[in-house]
């Protein structure tokens, strides 16, 4: 299993390598933002949402990884029932591959920005010993292990990890990523 998951994995670490110095950087700037926001509303300075709440939503886009996360789920589960039933579609393939690409770029850049934050949080949490950053930072560290785990999930698909080579794996796979999207377009997501 670790083998075929080799692959996708070294996408994602080299993407999480050439991302980190950036979107670190913009974590904690988004981080510090806040803060001074929150500071400037308690002194009566605005009364408006700020910038920082727009970057912090714009950056870290769960709805954004969880939309191209779950099209990659029924795109290689599709293309691997194809190819176990014999109709392997070379163009198919390539649109998984891209997809993938796009998703462990997608997902580099918002752990990368993630990381960013935790460490301003650690930074001001310990800083001002307030214990509620501290649990803030064990949210963001879940909220990065959700991501993690979520193109993980993707890539057992995507590269045909047993059962998930089969047509009964991969058809497995489109009924998870439809019956997820279809519970978030008729429930939404809270």
């Amino acid at each position: 299993m670790f083998a075929e998951l080799k692959p996708a994995f070294a996408r994602l670490r080299q993407e999480i390598r050439n991302d980190l110095p950036f979107f670190a950087s913009c974590g904690f700037a988004v981080g510090l933002l806040l803060v001074w926001q929150a500071r400037l509303k308690k002194s009566g300075g605005f009364r408006l949402s700020g910038w920082s709440d727009q970057l912090f939503a714009d950056f870290v886009s769960a709805n954004a990884f969880a939309f191209v996360m779950l099209g990659y789920l029924l795109l290689a589960g599709l293309s691997a029932a194809l190819a176990d039933l014999g109709h392997a579609d070379a163009r198919l393939e390539r649109m998984v591959a891209h997809v993938e690409d796009r998703l462990a770029q997608l997902a580099s850049a918002v752990i990368s920005f993630i990381a960013g934050l935790m460490g301003f949080i650690f930074l001001y949490a310990f800083i001002n010993l307030d214990a509620g950053g501290f649990r803030l930072l064990g949210a963001a560290i879940f909220f990065a292990a959700i991501m993690m785990f979520g193109f993980l999930a993707a890539a057992l698909a995507g590269q045909r990890v047993e059962p998930f080579n089969r047509w009964w794996g991969a058809l497995l796979c489109i009924a998870i990523a439809l019956g997820t999207l279809w519970h978030l377009l008729t429930h939404g997501i809270r």
